[in-house]
C-alpha cells in the first residue's frame, strides 16, 4: 500500500465518524519541546495525525452573547467534554488500530487519560499538531483557526511512525493580524499578542495560570468546575462567527 493510500484510509476512518477536518503533521519541528525525561519518548513518533469536529454554533454563540450565562456554560462544557471529547478519543482508537494493522506504531492522545496538569499542559498540544498538519494557523487567541470553521473545533490526535504525506503550516491570517477582539474581550488579560512559534513554550503567548485562577473562581459561583468555563476568546473570534453565518446560509441539497 502506498503512503497516499494509507493516508486516504485513515482519513476515511475519521470522516465516516463525523470528523470535519483531517491532516498529518511532520512533528520533528516540535521535538525541541520534548526534552524532559517524561516526554522524550514522544520523539519516537515523527508524524502526528490530527482530526477534529466543528462545534454546534448555537452553543458557542450563547457564550459570545453572555459569557456569564451559567446555563450556557454548563451546556457547552458538558458538550465538549462528555460528547465531543469522548467521541474523538474513540476515533483516535480506531485510527490507532488501523495504523497498527498497517505495521506502524501508534500513540493516541486522549482527552480523559490524566487529571489536569497543575500547569495546564497536556502531553502534546492538539492545536500545535493541527497547525503543523496545515489545518489552520494559531491565532492571537492561541487557538487553531481553520479556514472553514475558524476556532470552533475540538481536536483529537494520534502520534505515529507511519510514513504518511504531511501538510505544511499556515501563517497567521491578515485579518487576525489586524484584529484585537479576543485580546480586548479576555476578562483576565491572559493573551499576549505574541505570534506562534512552534519551538517556544505556550507561556510566551498565553498566561494559562491566570485563566486557571479565573476558572476556579467561577467554579465557586456555580459555573462548570472544569479547566475551561469561559471560552470567550474562541466565541468572539470573527473567523468563527463568519463561518457560523456561512454554514447557516449555505444552500441545502
Amino acid at each position: 500500500m502506498s503512503t497516499q493510500e494509507a493516508y486516504e484510509r485513515l482519513r476515511h476512518i475519521a470522516m465516516e465518524n463525523h470528523c470535519d477536518i483531517f491532516g498529518v503533521a511532520d512533528m520533528t519541528p516540535a521535538f525541541p519541546l520534548f526534552t524532559s525525561e517524561e516526554k522524550s519518548y514522544l520523539t519516537r513518533f515523527p508524524k502526528g495525525i490530527s482530526f477534529g469536529m466543528h462545534f454546534v454554533d448555537s452553543l458557542v454563540d450563547a457564550i459570545a452573547e453572555d459569557v456569564d450565562n451559567i446555563s450556557a456554560q454548563h451546556a457547552f462544557v458538558d458538550y465538549i467534554y462528555y460528547t465531543l471529547g469522548r467521541w474523538l478519543d474513540d476515533v483516535g482508537v480506531l485510527i490507532a488500530r488501523e495504523l497498527t494493522r498497517l505495521g506502524a506504531a501508534a500513540y493516541p492522545l486522549y482527552h480523559f487519560a490524566f487529571p489536569v496538569s497543575p500547569t495546564m499542559y497536556g502531553a502534546v498540544s492538539h492545536k500545535m499538531i493541527a497547525h503543523l498538519a496545515g489545518l489552520g494557523f494559531i491565532g492571537k487567541n492561541c487557538l487553531l483557526v481553520n479556514a472553514t470553521y475558524g476556532p470552533r473545533l475540538w481536536l483529537g490526535s494520534v502520534l505515529t511512525d507511519a510514513e504518511l504525506p504531511t501538510g505544511l503550516p499556515i501563517a497567521r491570517g491578515r485579518e487576525c493580524e489586524e484584529c484585537m477582539e479576543c485580546i480586548r474581550r479576555c476578562p483576565v488579560n491572559a493573551l499576549n499578542d505574541v505570534p506562534f512559534r512552534v519551538e517556544e513554550p505556550r507561556d510566551k503567548r498565553f498566561n494559562a495560570m491566570v485563566c486557571a485562577g479565573y476558572f476556579a473562581e467561577r467554579g465557586k459561583k456555580g459555573f462548570p468546575n472544569y479547566e475551561m468555563n469561559c471560552s470567550l476568546c474562541m466565541a468572539v473570534c470573527p473567523y468563527g462567527q463568519r463561518a457560523a453565518r456561512n454554514i447557516v446560509s449555505a444552500p441545502t441539497t
